[in-house]
């Protein structure tokens, strides 16, 4: 009996401590994640601006079009 209510106490005595250790190993993932989220806010916002240059490129050459002027390649 008194050896089950000490591995009992032990076993509390390691949960805590291993909880204990959490916080901060929380705080190591999110740090960790910090340049990611940059990183794919760049992306994004790359991705976005290229879409829109493209978008006007396209309707400058429709335009041109209608207007009764000659195809350009896109512009580099």
């Amino acid at each position: 009996m008194s050896t089950t209510i000490l591995n009992l106490i032990g076993g509390i005595a390691a949960a805590l401590a291993a909880a204990a250790c959490l916080p901060r190993a929380a705080t190591h993932l999110i740090k960790a994640c910090v340049p990611l989220v940059a990183a794919l806010t760049e992306l994004r916002a790359a991705i976005i601006h290229a879409t829109r240059q493209d978008a006007s490129t396209a309707s400058n050459s429709r335009a041109d079009l209608l207007a009764g002027g000659k195809p350009q390649g896109p512009k580099v």
